[in-house]
């Protein structure tokens, strides 16, 4: 009989108790023991809950118990969701698309995948090694696969991993699916449930590197200036860190097929390695993470770094100007690549009345004004890309708009349809394509973004992210504050006032001139978007995958002094917006 704390409830004992009685291997039930003994309060955390699948699948720590990511809760999520497409596809071989990053046990995580598909009578294609995320986006739908899963918490620490679920058009999961996958997964409860000998190995097939071929021959038609990367593409010098993830499998051979053949890499970060030993955070929007290829690209004078995410879907630049280094965050980064291809696509006449772009509703607002400016439909949809992909499918069966460009500030962006997720590797050869046009004008990517600020005004953002504990209690934190300030709205914040609150958990829009409600039109989530006088907006959600507030805000600069003191001044008026809702909130 095990003698709990006096501070579990009944479900983590029953949890708890589940595992020590259940078929688990003796090695994990002793770790589970130990634990009680020695941080009951880890313990507790651990068993609380079971795994929360997300409707895009579940990202969270690694570990033993029901409210971690371990082989058995894989186990449960894989049944829960062969379940569903089972009666999605009564009539058809279903059959999934499976990958993985450099994290540790995502191999193994991915065969556990593969091993539960397939005995399920699943037709499972599972990569040999690691590949990025957008490989399984455009995998599945290369082998017209039903679903894929791929094994990933992107830019998390090496404590976290995830599983991160497609649907057959390549997009993560929405409604319906979302929602009907997370009720299967939700009824598995036990390993009794799930189905684990596969009868037939022909239900597994390994994915060879022909594969590659084919994606890479997707985004080569993509290049802006195909003629002048090929033959002068050795004149631009590339650095590239892959942050010791999937990139390195990808990011090199489409620097050659391009032409960018002047190019290395950061050798201490290209090693795939789940214990990303040169940086704590391996996320290209943290500065630490590009210590180590920011020096380097400054001591042998290559033009510009690049740097993946672990999972490859997110791209970070560093600019080598006048020998220093200008770091572009993603809004700018958004911005940048939008101008340069809607430039290039006015020019060579492919723009046409149904060009459209997609960008998140916390994206800066200069990317509708460029859009505005080319007669480019632009729309928002929420925080979370697979929104973006599920514009791509809409149009695709509508013939309504033609998907050109879509973006999020999270350095996040995808060019073209070849994927229907956020993809770095065509975003690494966009950036090169375009740094070699502006060398050879004597001109940097950070010149184009001033000319892009002197064209359309200053547009700055800044975003505040407020870390909670990583259990229950945090979350219900972030409720709080969030629930506080629909009872207790303030009026202004600092000296803006606000002109209009979206509230999208409600889908109703209030004007406070007016006081007039309208509705909202994008799904049902936990967001509060205030706009604000002089095209300003400040909003304010939680992380879907870390216990996170994150406050997000944006404005145009008054057109006064140079592009530089306007960039400041705004910078000064961000901080104290955001201090003033810190304040209203006391935190």
């Amino acid at each position: 009989m095990i003698n709990f704390p006096s501070t579990f409830d009944e479900q983590t004992k029953t949890n708890i108790n589940s595992w020590l009685e259940g078929p688990y291997p003796d090695e994990v039930k002793q770790e589970i023991k130990d634990l009680l003994e020695k941080d009951p309060k880890a313990l507790a955390d651990a068993f609380y809950t079971h795994l929360s699948f997300g409707t895009g699948g579940v990202r969270t720590l690694m570990g033993v118990g029901t409210n971690r990511l371990n082989v058995y809760t894989i186990q449960l999520i894989t049944q829960g969701l062969a379940n569903y497409l089972l009666k999605a596809f009564p009539q058809e071989q279903v059959s999934v698309f499976i990958s993985f990053d450099s994290r540790n046990h995502s191999n193994a995580f991915a065969k556990t995948t593969a091993q539960v598909l397939a005995a399920n009578h699943i037709q499972v294609f599972i990569t040999k090694d690691l590949r990025p995320t957008p490989y399984v986006s455009f995998g599945l739908r290369d082998k017209k696969c039903h679903a894929g899963v791929m094994i990933t918490a992107s830019h998390n620490s090496k404590e976290y991993n995830g599983y991160k679920v497609y649907f057959q058009d390549g997009a993560q999961l929405v409604p319906p699916h979302d929602k009907n996958v997370m009720e299967e997964v939700q009824k598995i409860h036990s390993l009794d449930d799930v189905k684990k000998e596969v009868q037939n190995q022909s239900f597994i097939q390994e994915v060879d590197e022909s594969l590659d071929e084919e994606y890479l021959k997707a985004i080569f038609e993509m290049q802006l200036n195909k003629k002048d990367n090929a033959k002068k593409g050795s004149n631009l010098k590339v650095l590239y860190t892959p942050l010791h993830g999937t990139g390195i499998t990808l990011v090199p051979k489409l620097f050659e097929k391009w032409g960018f053949t002047n190019f290395e890499t950061v050798f201490e970060q290209s090693t795939p390695d789940g214990n990303f030993p040169t940086t704590k955070h391996p996320n290209p929007e943290v500065k630490e993470a590009l210590d180590i290829g920011t020096k380097r690209m400054l001591a042998e004078n290559f033009d510009l770094l690049i740097a993946t995410d672990p999972d490859a879907d997110r791209i970070g630049i560093v600019i080598n100007h006048d020998n220093t280094p200008i770091y572009i965050n993603g809004n700018e980064m958004a911005c940048v690549l939008l101008e340069g291809i809607l430039n290039n696509y006015k020019i060579k006449d492919l723009l046409n009345p149904k060009s459209a772009c997609v960008k998140t509703i916390v994206t800066t607002e200069l990317f509708k004004t460029i859009c505005d400016d080319y007669k480019v439909k632009c729309f928002d949809v929420l925080t979370g890309f697979k929104y973006i992909g599920e514009k791509i499918h809409e149009w695709e069966l509508s013939n309504e708009f033609q998907y050109v460009f879509g973006a999020e500030e999270s350095y996040g962006c995808l060019f073209g349809t070849h994927a229907r997720d956020k993809d770095a590797i065509i975003a690494t050869g966009i950036v090169c394509d375009l740094a070699l046009q502006l060398k050879a004008q004597d001109k940097t990517l950070s010149d184009y973004l001033i000319e892009i600020y002197e064209k359309y005004g200053v547009y700055r953002e800044k975003l505040e992210s407020i870390e909670f504990d990583p259990g229950q209690e945090g979350q219900e934190k972030i409720k709080s504050i969030l629930k506080t300030l629909r009872s207790n709205p303030p009026s202004q914040f600092d000296t803006f006032s606000i002109l209009s609150i979206e509230d999208y958990l409600t889908q109703k829009a209030l004007d406070i001139k007016t006081n007039q409600t309208t509705s909202l039109f994008l799904p049902s989530s936990n967001v509060l978007l205030y706009r604000l006088e002089n095209e300003g907006k400040l909003v304010i959600r939680a992380s879907g995958t870390e216990p996170k507030l994150k406050i997000y805000a944006g404005l145009k600069a008054e057109k006064t002094g140079s592009v530089q003191e306007q960039i400041q001044n705004a910078d000064n008026e961000l901080t104290k917006l955001i201090d003033s809702l810190k304040t209203h909130l006391k935190i």
